[in-house]
């Protein structure tokens, strides 16, 4: 009959498609670690008032600074530049939805820096493996409150940096801080695979705080996977 030789094709192309999602699955652990995305990815934002492109951002009044990455290698060094800027580089040309977006809020205080622009994909992929240097003048660190990153896979470097809080969460990405011999600390590590951090300062440990002097600041370090280095800055 006509409608069990229909049934007879679902099956089989239904058949076709969990195999392929269990060779994708494999293929992912194998060749992707797990880092692939197979289905919807939600990068939603507000994005209406953000800039693009790498820019040199003239403002004096910066106290925080959020960063949302998604792949390639995140940096963020001190300079003696005058200004903050963000410097982008990836392996393929980018269109302006893919370049690096970016806003300061209106009193001038917040610094917002978003990998691309607000998007809602299926696929496998729409990322472009971009790396990030985020560049600090030194003058600013006496004002520099808050440093917060949010990566899935980037690998991050904070090297000579010091700000009251800093906050990096990661899924996979290994987090490395590079800080001067002098500086006081309380660290917090979460990390899924219970690996303690390499920190080259003489700290006190309790459970998953580490400190470091007195009255230092304040870091927080959340990772699946990824190794956490926190060492002397060498100059």
């Amino acid at each position: 009959m006509n409608w069990k030789k229909g049934l007879k094709y679902v099956g089989f192309a239904v058949g076709v498609l969990v195999l392929g999602a269990v060779l994708l699955g494999v293929l992912d652990g194998l060749i992707g670690k797990g880092q692939w995305n197979l289905g919807w990815t939600d990068y939603t934002y507000d994005d209406s008032d953000y800039r693009v492109d790498n820019a040199s951002i003239p403002s004096d009044r910066v106290t925080a600074i959020d960063l949302d990455w998604i792949d390639g290698k995140v940096q963020v060094v001190l300079c003696q530049d005058a200004y903050v800027s963000i410097t982008e580089t990836a392996g393929e040309e980018l269109n302006e939805g893919s370049r690096v977006h970016w806003r300061v809020s209106e009193d001038g205080k917040t610094l917002s820096i978003k990998y691309r622009e607000s998007s809602k994909f299926f696929g496998v992929s729409k990322n472009k493996n971009k790396d990030l240097v985020l560049r600090i003048p030194e003058r600013l660190l006496g004002q520099l409150e808050s440093l917060t990153i949010t990566c899935v896979s980037s690998e991050v470097t904070v090297s000579g940096v010091v700000a009251e809080q800093i906050n990096v969460k990661t899924s996979t990405g290994d987090v490395t801080l590079e800080m001067p011999e002098a500086t006081a600390f309380i660290l917090t590590c979460e990390s899924r695979n219970d690996k303690a951090p390499t920190i080259d300062f003489p700290v006190t440990e309790q459970e998953n705080t580490y400190v470091c002097g007195t009255d230092g600041i304040r870091i927080t370090i959340q990772t699946a996977s990824g190794e956490v280095t926190v060492k002397r800055l060498e100059y």
